[in-house]
């Protein structure tokens, strides 16, 4: 997972090094990308913002040589927890992938 600040849908370094580490396992994959949001705000604003995540996490991988097949914000769907200890874990980007040959 990728996390992200409130409010907000850049990358932090701490995430860009996650992504670093896993770039080359991932250029063997298809890779879905789905982005989240935690409840704070509208649920019309969070949906935006969530796409807006999985869009920058996307446009990364592209980037660097990895195939992305789906991009896809949920807003406040699929949440970890509804209290604000949980927020910041529902600020994130989740990758799916289906690795070639079917593995």
């Amino acid at each position: 997972m990728i996390f992200f600040d409130f409010n907000r849908a850049q990358l932090k370094p701490t995430e860009v090094e996650k992504l670093l580490s896993v770039k080359d396992f991932l250029k063997d994959s298809s890779v879905e990308v789905h982005g989240y949001a935690c409840p704070v705000g509208s649920s019309y604003y969070n949906s935006g913002l969530s796409a807006k995540r999985a869009q920058t996490v996307a446009d990364w991988l592209v980037l660097h040589g990895v195939k992305v097949t789906k991009i896809q914000g949920h807003g406040e769907t699929d949440q970890f927890g509804r209290t604000k200890k949980d927020y910041w874990l529902n600020r994130r980007v989740e990758l799916k992938t289906q690795r070639k040959g079917g593995e």
